[in-house]
């Protein structure tokens, strides 16, 4: 599949036209969503998309920190603005797909835990 500039979309997401934002962005909301917007960093999100651009993160947590739908938390890791949960929650922005890597993130992480 290609996307508007002729170049193929990686990753199977697919991001249809007028959204205010990146797929980076989307997968950082879809991140928050599927993890029912537990803090993470930048890294952590990266790391659950498996070989990830760890800037590229950073660059967009920051960006969707300055359009006020993320918060960053004293330790540096970011979340859900509570005025943007809802809008995230209900998916309209973020995109239903089965991530690599995501299950196998979130299981480990269950096991750092217990």
């Amino acid at each position: 599949m290609e996307d508007l500039t002729g170049r193929k979309e990686k990753k199977g997401i697919k991001v249809s036209i007028n959204l205010p934002w990146t797929k980076v962005e989307i997968s950082i909301l879809a991140y928050f969503k599927m993890n029912n917007n537990n803090p993470a960093k930048y890294i952590e999100i990266a790391r659950a998309y498996g070989r990830a651009n760890y800037r590229d993160y950073q660059k967009s947590c920051n960006e969707l920190l300055k359009k006020g739908f993320l918060e960053k938390l004293e330790d540096g890791s970011f979340k859900v603005n509570a005025n943007s949960w809802e809008q995230v929650k209900k998916g309209k922005e973020t995109i239903e797909v089965g991530f690599p890597y995501f299950q196998i993130f979130l299981e480990k992480l269950k096991e750092r835990k217990h």
